[in-house]
């Protein structure tokens, strides 16, 4: 095996591999997502077992084998054990690493993603339920990702409409206006200002939105569309809500 570099990344999944080993789904700084292999972690006895948790931010030694990549010397940086002590926190945070895991391609990385997801785990580790952090996380990430529609126009004419008559397509993720065809959701002008909100700020800005329980419901609705609507299948961690 050849010595490739340091590794600092996020656990998205992990799976038994043989008799004794683990494979590691991870984000890593550089925001490739790689799968490694852990020789020997997947032993019960292993005191490494525990570093690699899903979620966890880890750091180790990136090796190349004939076939695959492996990780060895492993230290957790951090568990986010405030998260992992909540189960509707848990849920959250799993929500965002099946999308990063499912929408990340491994030719393609985004550096800029794995800073986000950083930025989201140590920001939900806070544990305030009341805030939209997780909702703010996943339109950047969608913006990241290229199919996040500017919520001042029209998605096909583009014509900037500044009222309440744009219509929201739940099924393409998309936005129209009367002139272009209406018969989905209407979405009043608010939600569209707190989804440009939640795109232009930091995650750490998200308390300064303040939401009434339905409006945080009816957004959360909105942003999981964004992806169900790019998605081959549905999220396995939304059908556990």
């Amino acid at each position: 095996m050849s010595r490739l570099s340091n590794l600092t990344a996020i656990v998205l999944r992990k799976r038994d591999f043989m008799e004794s080993d683990l494979i590691l789904t991870v984000l890593d700084s550089e925001g490739h997502r790689r799968e490694v292999i852990v020789k020997g972690a997947g032993s019960q006895k292993s005191r490494r077992r525990r570093h690699l948790e899903r979620m966890n931010l880890i750091k180790g030694s990136l090796y190349k084998g004939k076939t695959h990549f492996y990780l060895q010397d492993v230290q957790c940086q951090s568990s986010y054990t405030s998260i992992k002590d909540d189960l509707d926190m848990i849920m959250q945070a799993s929500v965002l690493l099946e999308l990063a895991d499912r929408s990340i391609m491994a030719e393609d990385p985004h550096p800029e993603i794995f800073k986000l997801m950083l930025a989201t785990l140590e920001e939900m580790n806070k544990k305030n339920l009341e805030v939209p952090t997780l909702d703010m996380s996943l339109v950047q990430l969608a913006h990241n990702l290229g199919f996040l529609p500017n919520f001042k126009e029209c998605s096909q004419c583009h014509n900037e409409v500044l009222d309440d008559t744009l219509h929201w397509d739940r099924q393409n993720g998309t936005l129209h206006c009367k002139n272009c065809g209406n018969g989905n959701t209407p979405l009043p002008l608010k939600y569209r200002k707190a989804m440009e909100f939640f795109r232009q700020h930091h995650v750490s800005s998200a308390s300064q939105l303040k939401l009434q329980k339905e409006e945080a419901t009816e957004l959360r609705s909105l942003v999981f569309d964004l992806f169900q609507s790019h998605l081959q299948s549905p999220l396995k961690t939304l059908s556990l809500n």
